[in-house]
């Protein structure tokens, strides 16, 4: 049955662009009972945009700890590191936080009979789709969480000091600081040498800067259309049934499905 059903749902998939990733948190649990003491130098690999970053935090890996440097480097890197993500994506997270959301969200119902259950759920996701058609009633543009980290990278855009190159829409960005490397951005190519930008698919503080010293004020046209309130109406623009209540359910004629008989375990 399980293997039926992979077969379908491989199906489904053909033709669609889609890769697979693997959650660090639990690969960093693991870790950590093989190799203690890693703490946040376990991470850096991950969290890192860049290539140049990557190798970096791997060096600082493997001076704490080879034989944990050696282990990683089993794993396939595009399935945990960020910068060896499928930036086509936009989604840089190395972990995965959904489906502890999804429990969250359904913790009061899991202790539940599976038709309340059900019911419930039905219920919640009318109500999260009703509140989220009425978040499309906003004017056009970009979802306010994006607007909110636009605003908060062009904050922290006095820091830095931007240089115009000879060609083209590039600039050169280098932060005040001295422990910060400089960035080399592209309007045209949409690049920014960080990684952030192709990751995120959200102008990170270096463009912000390049745009802000330019006097731009087109910040929202470097977004990708993933984050457009266009494509939220889209995601939800479907509808669900509803269910009427289970006094009018029809009556079922197949036979009653019974559990497994019992068998007691020798001590």
């Amino acid at each position: 049955m399980r293997k039926a059903s992979m077969l379908r749902f491989t199906e489904n998939l053909e033709g669609v662009q889609h890769n697979q990733r693997s959650c660090f948190r639990h690969i960093y649990h693991i870790m950590i009972q093989k190799f203690p003491g890693l703490d946040e130098v376990a991470w850096k690999p991950a969290e890192a945009y860049n290539l140049k970053s990557f190798n970096a935090a791997m060096e600082e890996l493997g001076l704490t700890n080879m034989e944990a440097k050696l282990w990683m480097e089993k794993h396939e890197t595009s399935t945990w590191a960020r910068h060896a993500f499928d930036h086509s994506v936009r989604c840089p997270l190395s972990f995965n936080i959904i489906s502890l959301a999804f429990q969250n969200w359904l913790k009061e119902l899991n202790c539940k009979p599976i038709i309340t259950l059900v019911m419930e759920y039905e219920n919640k996701l009318h109500d999260l789709m009703f509140k989220r058609r009425y978040a499309e009633m906003k004017d056009d543009g970009i979802v306010p969480r994006v607007e909110m980290k636009l605003e908060g990278n062009k904050f922290f855009s006095s820091k830095y000091d931007v240089l115009p190159a000879d060609v083209g829409e590039e600039w050169s960005v280098t932060h005040r600081s001295e422990a910060n490397p400089t960035c080399q951005v592209n309007l045209t190519r949409r690049h920014c040498s960080c990684g952030e930008w192709e990751a995120t698919g959200v102008p990170c503080v270096h463009v912000l800067v390049v745009l802000v010293h330019e006097g731009r004020e087109d910040y929202n046209t470097f977004v990708d259309d993933f984050f457009t309130v266009e494509r939220y109406r889209v995601a939800y623009d479907g509808y669900i049934l509803t269910l009427p209540d289970i006094d009018q359910w029809r009556k079922c004629t197949n036979p009653t499905v019974l559990p497994p008989p019992m068998v007691h375990m020798p001590n």
